[in-house]
């Protein structure tokens, strides 16, 4: 997973998953910082604003229910999120996040990621259907 922010387009953020280990790494013009813990299976890396990395989070079909640790890798933050997936409207998914990082997922029926409503990061997107 990598990341460069607009704000400071030389800052590079990385997160790198391993066997049993997760790196996190800042590169900027003249530094370097990296850190490791333990990694585990369920282990996802997101950015607050990124929503692609956001379907890692999305219980497989036929669960209900999807349990993870998220880390955000601008700051190393960890947190606990539960996802619970139910029918949603027009033959899609809702997903409902809860925990660490409240909010709602919705998916047409190919997946496709419709709308992203994450009030504690203070996101919401939604994408136009023709």
């Amino acid at each position: 997973f990598q990341l460069r922010r607009s704000a400071s387009p030389s800052a590079q953020f990385f997160a790198i998953l391993g066997k049993g280990r997760l790196t996190l790494r800042r590169i900027e013009v003249g530094t370097e910082q990296a850190s490791e813990s333990r990694g585990t299976p369920d282990l996802v890396p997101l950015a607050d604003s990124v929503v692609a990395p956001l379907l890692q989070l999305v219980p497989a079909e036929g669960e209900q229910e999807r349990r993870v640790t998220a880390v955000f890798p601008q700051g190393g933050r960890r947190l606990q999120i539960v996802a619970v997936r139910s029918a949603g409207d027009d033959g899609g998914t809702h997903v409902t996040l809860a925990g660490d990082l409240e909010g709602v997922l919705e998916l047409a029926p190919d997946g496709t990621l419709l709308r992203v409503a994450l009030p504690g990061l203070k996101l919401e997107a939604e994408r136009q259907v023709p």
